[in-house]
């Protein structure tokens, strides 16, 4: 995905895909999280997003990004929903974040 096409995005409101996994301290995986996020600044080469429920915060690169698409269902004339389909698996533990690239955009690594 590139910049032009992106930088639209600026605002709305996200789930990614695949869905982000949770690990505990040990980097094991304990389960999934669906959750909310917001695209909350987008620069030439990242944009940031920001996780509703937790406050993470991470980059994601446009080369780590497949694709967006709309979801005209939840959108509102307010707040506009879509999804974020993803070349790589966000893991989320306690303290920190990190990212493993997937073989197939939108697929659990």
């Amino acid at each position: 995905m590139k910049y032009d096409e992106f930088k639209k995005n600026l605002h709305k409101r996200v789930h990614l895909v695949p869905i982000p996994k949770l690990a505990d301290e040990l980097g094991r995986e304990i389960g999934l999280a669906d959750d909310e996020w917001s695209v909350d600044s987008v620069a030439d080469s990242f944009a940031v997003v920001h996780n509703r429920r937790n406050d993470y915060c991470p980059k994601i690169s446009y080369d780590q990004m497949y694709s967006y698409m709309a979801d005209p269902i939840r959108s509102s004339s307010d707040l506009e929903y879509g999804y974020l389909i993803l070349k790589i698996q966000i893991y989320m533990g306690p303290k920190k974040i990190w990212v493993v690239p997937n073989l197939r955009p939108g697929e659990p690594a």
